[in-house]
């Protein structure tokens, strides 16, 4: 049985100014270990990528510790 049009899967195709936003991004999020690091980033290269509001995240200091949000 064949899914119909609408629920095909396609590969996601990136344009040029795409794919160097992600790579940008990629390389930026290898250099966060701050706080005010993840803010900069979250608030800056990613929010021109990803246009959001507001965005939730979640921080475990350690195995003992509960999740921080």
């Amino acid at each position: 049985m064949r899914e119909p049009a609408q629920y095909e899967q396609t590969p996601a195709r990136l344009n040029d100014s795409e794919r160097e936003a992600l790579l940008l991004n990629i390389d930026v999020s290898l250099r966060v270990h701050t706080r005010p690091q993840l803010f900069s980033w979250v608030q800056g290269t990613l929010q021109s990528m990803i246009p959001h509001e507001v965005l939730v995240c979640g921080l475990q200091e350690s195995r003992q510790s509960s999740l921080r949000v």
